[in-house]
């Protein structure tokens, strides 16, 4: 049974121990307040329990405005990358068909310096930063497992 790390109007975000990883399920639009918010508890609860695997369900996933695409790119990213050290950060993102949603998940991880390779939805790997783009749960869900693997 997982456990409950947030769930409000706008995503529900599980700690799933057996595989370790959270999973981010997107549901809806939020406010910056409750963008940032939910993705702050996230990062409180990886830390706390130096989990770096990462499944986002982003099927559901609305347009993320600009401002809150440079907050998590320099803030949390960063916050991620400073204080879980020596955790691996994989991430499988399982997009959907809306084309400014898609760009939106992919500008968050990666930055605005690389709009061409979001667009091509290219998998990519920064840093210890590894990221995977899926169309299925189920093969996100598996490339996590096997990535965990040594």
């Amino acid at each position: 049974m997982p456990q409950l790390i947030v769930d409000n109007e706008f995503a529900t975000v599980t700690f799933h121990e057996a595989e370790q990883y959270i999973l981010f399920r997107y549901k809806a639009f939020g406010s910056s307040f409750i963008f940032r918010s939910t993705w702050t508890a996230a990062a409180d609860f990886a830390i706390q329990h130096k989990i770096g695997k990462w499944l986002s369900d982003s099927r559901e996933m609305a347009v993320i405005p600009p401002s809150d695409q440079q907050w998590f790119t320099d803030v949390w990213r960063k916050r991620i990358r400073e204080e879980n050290i020596g955790v691996d950060n994989l991430v499988a993102i399982v997009l959907g068909d809306k084309i400014f949603a898609v760009i939106s998940a992919q500008m968050m991880l990666t930055g605005a310096e690389n709009t061409t390779a979001e667009l091509k939805r290219v998998n990519q790997q920064i840093g210890s930063l590894k990221i995977k783009y899926f169309s299925a749960m189920e093969e996100a869900n598996e490339w996590l497992a096997l990535s965990g693997q040594v």
